[in-house]
This record gives structure tokens, sequence and C-alpha cells, in this order.
């Protein structure tokens, strides 16, 4: 049988691509259907989401914690870079864009009058 996902330098990847098996989760458990899900990744073939999700739903536990453990280590590289950042007036700057474009209520395309 052939194998869709392996762990390549801890990391799950679809086997002979670039895509993460963590999309794919992501996707599978927002409600995306495999047709849905494979019209977002053209290199794959539907087959191949299909082996992802058996995959995933075989080793739930396994690739759950490692998600979990994953957002662990992404929110502490976040939090150093902000701390490694907070003072230097480009990201200061960059942060308040990003702020006010999240608090701009205009739709876009569109104008105020």
């Amino acid at each position: 049988m052939k194998e869709y996902v392996i762990l390549h330098d801890g990391v799950y990847q679809i086997t002979g691509t670039r895509v993460l098996l963590d999309v794919i989760v992501h996707k599978w458990n927002e409600g995306a259907s495999p047709e849905s899900i494979r019209e977002s990744f053209p290199s794959l073939s539907l087959l191949e989401v299909y082996g992802a999700i058996v995959f995933y739903l075989e080793n739930k536990e396994t690739v759950d914690e490692h998600l979990r453990q994953a957002a662990i280590i992404e929110d502490e590289i976040e939090r150093k870079h902000r701390e490694a950042t907070k003072d230097d007036p480009f990201y200061r700057r960059i942060r308040k864009l990003w702020a006010d474009r999240q608090t701009d209520s205009t739709p876009a395309g569109t104008t105020q009058q």
C-alpha cells in the first residue's frame, strides 16, 4: 500500500510534495471536502488528499498532539519575535498600520463619505 504521508525533519508532509499534512488537517477539521481541499492544492491528486485524510484519521491522537506542539512552538517564536522587535521603529510602524487596517470598518473597494 502506498504511503501518502511521510515524517520529514519532524514535519508531516504529503509524500513527494512540500504540502504539509497540517494544512490538509486544518481544512478537513474546518469542514472542507476532499474535493475542495484538492482545489486548493493543484499539485495533489484527489487520491493523495484522501490518503492524507485516512492517515490523519488512523493516527489522529499522534497528529493532533503534533499540531498542538507545533502551535506552542509557533506561539513562542512569535512572542520572541515581538519581544525582540518591540522597540524597533520599523516594526512599530508596521504593527500600527496593521492594527489600523484591522479596525477600519470600510469594506475593501468602497469609500467613506
